[in-house]
C-alpha cells in the first residue's frame, strides 16, 4: 500500500472492547507504526468464483477485499471500507481510501445510502476511478444516497427476489385473526395480514431479523423460518428471530405481537450474518 522502500503494510481487525477497529500497520526497522484506522469498518469485499488451481476446496466461491490498481502511473491502488452510518439502522457508508508516496492515507470519496455496497470499482482515465455500487431499500422514500467528492449515474432499477423461507402463520394475540409472519428480502421479518374479500392484505409490522438459516440451500432454499411461540403463557405469540447487533455479533431477538422487541441476547465473538456451510454463526434455535 505505500511507496516508500522496504515498508510493508499489515490490515489487522483489533477488538477494542466491543467495537472493532480496522487498522494498518507498517513495519520498518522492526518498528510497529500505526498509519492510519477506522472504527467499526470492515473491507469491503467481493465474491471470487475463479478460485486459484492451487486451492483445494469443495467450496464454489470465496471473498476478498475489492481493490484496484493504482490510477496513475506509479501511483498506489485504492481499497474501500464500509460501516454503519450514524444515526440510521439500514444506511451503510461507504468510504474510498488510497495512500501515497509517503505511507499517508487519505480519503478520496465517500457514498452513503440504504443497504448500500461497492460491487466493482475499474480505472475510468488518468486520476480517475468509476465505482459500480448497489443500494437495496423497499420503497423510493426510503432510497436516499448522499455522495462526497463523487459524482453519481443510476444504471438500472429493478425489484430483487425473495430469498425461499417458509412462511409460518398464527394468531399473533389471543383474539385476532390469524397472521402470516415471514422473512423478507433485506432480511426483515414481516408479519401481515393477508388479504379478504372485504380488504387487501395489510402489513402489521416489519423488524430487523432471519429466520433459521442452515447455508445448505436444501431443496432449494437455505432458510427455514421463524419461531412462532406462546413465551409467557398468556395465549399471545412470540416470533423468536435472529438479526445481528450493532457490534456484529450474531443476536437472538424474540418480538412481541405488535412488532416489538421483548429481549435480545447477543452470542459475544460469532459472526451476526447467515454463515456460509460450514463456517460458525447462528443456525438453529427451538421453542419447547
Amino acid at each position: 500500500m505505500s511507496g516508500v522502500v522496504q515498508k510493508q503494510v499489515l490490515f489487522n481487525r483489533i477488538l477494542q472492547g466491543v467495537e472493532y477497529r480496522l487498522s494498518i500497520f507498517s513495519f520498518k526497522d522492526n518498528n510497529l507504526i500505526s498509519l492510519w484506522s477506522e472504527d467499526k469498518s470492515s473491507f469491503q469485499s467481493q465474491t471470487r468464483y475463479d478460485l486459484p488451481l492451487n486451492v483445494n476446496s469443495g467450496v464454489y466461491s470465496a471473498t476478498q477485499p475489492l481493490m484496484i490498481d493504482p490510477i496513475e502511473t506509479n501511483g498506489l491502488p485504492i481499497f474501500i471500507t464500509r460501516k454503519p452510518a450514524k444515526n440510521s439502522e439500514r444506511s451503510v457508508e461507504l468510504n474510498i481510501w488510497q495512500s501515497d508516496n509517503s505511507g499517508n492515507i487519505h480519503r478520496l470519496g465517500q457514498i452513503t445510502g440504504p443497504n448500500i455496497e461497492a460491487i466493482a470499482i475499474k480505472v475510468a482515465g488518468k486520476d480517475e476511478y468509476s465505482l459500480l455500487v448497489r443500494s437495496q431499500y423497499h420503497d423510493e422514500n426510503d432510497n436516499h444516497i448522499s455522495l462526497s467528492n463523487m459524482n453519481e449515474q443510476i444504471s438500472n432499477s429493478r425489484r430483487i427476489g425473495v430469498p425461499l423461507s417458509p412462511p409460518v402463520v398464527g394468531c399473533l394475540t389471543a383474539n385476532s385473526s390469524p397472521a402470516v409472519v415471514v422473512q423478507d428480502v433485506l432480511q426483515n421479518i414481516v408479519a401481515f395480514h393477508p388479504p379478504t374479500k372485504d380488504k387487501n392484505n395489510s402489513i402489521k409490522w416489519r423488524i430487523a431479523g432471519r429466520g433459521v438459516y442452515t447455508g445448505s440451500n436444501l431443496w432449494g432454499m437455505s432458510y427455514a423460518g421463524v419461531i412462532l411461540t406462546d413465551l409467557f403463557g398468556d395465549g399471545n405469540l412470540a416470533t423468536i428471530a435472529a438479526t445481528i447487533s450493532p457490534d456484529g455479533y450474531a443476536r437472538l431477538i424474540a418480538i412481541d405481537p405488535y412488532g416489538k422487541e421483548i429481549w435480545h441476547h447477543d452470542i459475544e465473538h460469532i459472526p451476526g450474518p447467515p454463515p456460509p456451510w460450514n463456517v460458525g454463526g447462528l443456525t438453529f434455535w427451538f421453542a419447547g
